[in-house]
């Protein structure tokens, strides 16, 4: 296996021909008996929501900064624990994308990121009921009411660089959970 730049670059007969013409001084590792893999994957994390006790605690108590090195601190866990590709579909603030790009820039360490801005809900509130208002942003979220708010939505969510979009297709109606 020849490793490139962080990032497994060929195998087998491939590896070895690759490596016969690089003029430069190669590192070998014996790894005869041993499992080699590439990283785990997590398909869904929230790197800025931290351990926090509730939603109420993400959208009223964090400040943007806080969220931010929270996120920073938990890639870094993360890579270190052998994760090596995440996807984080929304964050507090878009701080996500933001911290993707760092990571990307080698400002900091932390695993491959695809990542999404808000999530889109209603007023309904998605997983938090009614602490989400009416419209606006609040935590993680973005509430929108209409079509045309949901694609203006998503254009500029796009273009700030995200991956992915999360959507709330529905919610925890207050006192109507026991009729579904």
């Amino acid at each position: 296996m020849l490793v490139e730049d962080g990032k497994i670059a060929a195998l087998g007969a491939d590896a070895s021909e690759r490596i016969h013409r690089i003029a430069t001084k190669i590192e070998r590792i014996d790894a005869t008996g041993m499992t080699v893999m590439p990283g785990l994957i997590d398909a869904h994390v929230h790197l800025s929501f931290d351990d926090a006790e509730s939603n109420a605690e993400i959208f009223h108590y964090r400040r943007n900064a806080l969220s931010a090195l929270v996120a920073a601190y938990n890639a870094k866990k993360l890579l270190r624990a052998g994760v090596t590709s995440i996807l984080d579909p929304d964050s507090v603030y878009e701080s996500t994308i933001d911290l993707r790009d760092a990571i990307e820039a080698g400002v900091i360490e932390g695993p491959r990121i695809a990542c999404g801005a808000y999530a889109l809900m209603t007023s309904v509130g998605g997983t938090a009921g009614r602490l989400i208002p009416d419209h606006g942003v609040i935590g993680w979220g973005k509430v929108l009411q209409d079509k045309d708010e949901i694609v203006a939505e998503v254009r500029r969510q796009i273009k700030v660089g995200a991956d992915w979009i999360k959507v709330h297709v529905t919610g925890l109606i207050p006192r109507q959970k026991h009729k579904g």
